[in-house]
């Protein structure tokens, strides 16, 4: 698929992803289908992470599913951040600048 196609999508579906990556989401089943989805999405949301208020809120969702006490949870969430950085490089200064140059 196209990521072009699905970006004019792309909020819709983030709103829907990241209801169910929420840390009160009481369901880790929920929670590993979201950032799962997530991961399989990251493609589409070029246009969400070039606007900081979208892409902090995205990195705070991601981040605090790292820190689930469920590891299936952890592992994919860890994987989102690899995919992000693979993705969205030139971004992501602002979340590595304190814990590389502190």
């Amino acid at each position: 698929v196209d990521p072009r196609c699905m970006e004019e999508k792309s909020n819709e579906i983030l709103t829907a992803i990241v209801h169910g990556m929420r840390a009160n989401e009481p369901s880790n089943q929920v929670k590993l289908a979201a950032t799962n989805a997530l991961l399989n999405s990251l493609e589409f949301t070029r246009v969400n992470f070039e606007k900081d208020a979208e892409r902090h809120f995205i990195m705070q969702v991601v981040c605090e599913a790292t820190q689930s006490t469920d590891v299936q949870v952890k592992v994919a969430a860890l994987q989102c951040l690899v995919k992000i950085m693979s993705l969205y490089y030139q971004y992501m200064e602002t979340y590595m600048g304190q814990a590389l140059f502190a």
